[in-house]
């Protein structure tokens, strides 16, 4: 009876050693995750601080020159000034996310158009669809006025802008891709779909995971960084989006691929 009490005492010990060796192994882990988070922040604080004083004297060039170029450049002038003003907002919302991150405020969600966003991302990237001879077709059910509740610069930039690039890097030249907005009573309904080479079956359950290589090569070599889509994600629960993508690739169809991307978003007044 003793030596199984004391095979017992034995094992206890060995399994509690082993128990304390893994809470000290995780409690390393947590101390590394945290020093790196740290890290970064610094680094995300640095960057936008730099990069405060060039945006700024850039934008107030560009305005030095709105009165002065000939008609021939005026529209050229415009875009970089739309551009700026972009970039202004971006490192803007990267503030707020900063901030967002140490619980020091929270994301402002308000009531933003939706037709404003979208005219304002086709607008950004004419040049890409002229590269690529792409049509864009914009078709809406709704109100010119109608809104949703969501972050203004990160709904373009990260929502928007991303899916339309996506949506345009997949694609082949001479084909369209396709935004559709509806609403209900309660929701709007915005759809972008593309005719493109589609997702394999293989990333999308990886689609929004930064720790997994995601990132692929646009028909015509289009580079991207594999963040899009988890940035997007992050912002999407946040507005409290529901979402959903389909895709069908080439290889599996040949005639009828591509991917689509459902977003229903809260109406707001």
């Amino acid at each position: 009876m003793n030596k199984t009490n004391q095979e017992l005492e034995t094992i206890i010990e060995e399994r509690t050693a082993h128990l304390k060796q893994a809470l000290h192994e995780i409690k390393i882990k947590e101390e590394q995750l945290e020093l790196c988070y740290s890290e970064n922040v610094k680094m995300l604080r640095l960057i936008s601080h730099d990069l405060a004083n060039p945006l700024q004297i850039l934008g107030m060039s560009i305005e030095a020159l709105t009165d002065r170029c000939p008609p021939e450049l005026s529209k050229l002038v415009d875009r970089m000034k739309r551009s700026t003003d972009t970039m202004g907002q971006i490192l803007s919302l990267t503030r707020e996310l900063q901030a967002f991150g140490a619980g020091k405020k929270g994301l402002k969600i308000e009531s933003v158009c939706i037709d404003e966003i979208i005219e304002k991302s086709r607008f950004s990237f004419q040049d890409k669809l002229r590269e690529k001879n792409i049509t864009l077709n914009y078709k809406k059910d709704i109100e010119a006025s109608a809104k949703v509740r969501a972050e203004k610069v990160s709904l373009c930039n990260n929502i928007f802008n991303n899916l339309i690039s996506n949506a345009i890097k997949f694609s082949e030249s001479n084909s369209t891709v396709d935004i559709f907005i509806k609403q209900t009573e309660e929701n709007i309904i915005v759809t972008i779909s593309d005719h493109g080479i589609g997702i394999p079956e293989e990333l999308l359950p990886y689609l929004f995971a930064y720790d997994k290589e995601t990132s692929r090569l646009g028909t015509i070599g289009e580079r991207g960084t594999g963040l899009g889509m988890p940035l997007m994600k992050l912002f999407l629960d946040l507005y409290g989006v529901k979402f959903s993508i389909e895709s069908i690739t080439k290889e599996r169809h040949p005639v009828k691929h591509g991917t689509s991307v459902e977003l229903i978003f809260q109406k707001a007044s």
